[in-house]
């Protein structure tokens, strides 16, 4: 059996670590380069997220990135 991966509890730890740091979606968008629009989806498990744009946001938020993958 394959596991499954929590987008929305990775989302949710996204928005958490977002809001740590006081950037608004479109901040944390610009910072990353996407738009508030994908911030949004992707915070609340709409869209999955990459590896590339989990290792961005890792970096900006200064966050080990196996913060938003445990428990997953």
């Amino acid at each position: 059996m394959q596991p499954e991966i929590d987008y929305v509890k990775i989302g949710q730890r996204i928005r958490a670590a977002r809001l740590e740091k006081g950037y608004s979606q479109a901040d944390l968008g610009a910072l990353v380069g996407c738009s508030n629009n994908h911030m949004s989806h992707v915070e609340v498990g709409q869209t999955k997220v990459s590896l590339a744009m989990l290792l961005k946001l890792a970096f900006v938020l200064e966050k080990n990135f196996d913060y938003f993958l445990l428990d997953t």
